[in-house]
């Protein structure tokens, strides 16, 4: 007569993977919950730090090879997702619109999180108008981290007042009548002034 080999209950074990990770820097490990007393396992494959799509593979041994057969090897599907930055704090350091004085007015990003690097485009100029600056964000870590985004910035150059301050007429009082014509005209007009 014969006693063959028992089997281990394995109908509890479940991998303790639910939903994909997200990256954070630190390690990720997937492994088996609830096998039973005696079942030994060897993983390849589970665990990574940086995202991407993985498969974990599980071979066993048992201590009782003797009394029962080893398990079959078991694999999952896991993933490791790509961070978002947190740009809540990134804004356009503009805060009205600014006056013509022929030099170059800018505007820039402020508060981008660290890893991430803006290209920009419309940002600049000396003449008056309206402008729209458009940034493209890129990430350093383009493996680990989606590519984030920011509105673009439409600002302003109005045109500026001359400085009139120290323009005078040159009449100083009543000219006696001498024939000829008399005049009066403006003195120290800023330079781009004429009358």
């Amino acid at each position: 007569w014969r006693i063959e080999k028992g089997d281990y209950d394995m109908s509890h074990v479940r991998w303790d993977y639910g939903k994909p990770f997200t990256y954070d820097g630190s390690e990720r490990r997937v492994v088996l919950r609830g096998l039973p007393e005696g079942v030994l396992p060897s993983y390849r494959g589970n665990s990574a730090t940086d995202a991407g799509s993985y498969k974990a593979a599980v071979s066993f041994t048992v201590s009782d090879s003797h009394n029962f057969n080893t398990p079959e090897p078991m694999e999952l599907d896991w993933e490791i997702r790509k961070a978002d930055y947190d740009m809540s704090g990134a804004f356009w350091d503009y805060n009205g619109e600014f006056m013509y004085n022929g030099r170059m007015h800018e505007v820039s990003l402020r508060g981008l999180p660290e890893g991430v690097r803006p290209v920009y485009s419309g940002n600049a100029a000396v003449d008056t108008g309206s402008y729209e600056a458009v940034s493209d964000l890129i990430p350093y870590d383009a493996g680990n981290y989606n590519k984030p985004a920011i509105g673009n910035c439409n600002w302003q150059i109005v045109k500026a007042d001359y400085d009139m301050s120290a323009v005078r007429w040159d009449y100083d009082g009543a000219v006696p009548f001498n024939g000829r014509e008399q005049s009066v005209m403006l003195e120290q007009l800023p330079n781009g002034v004429s009358a």
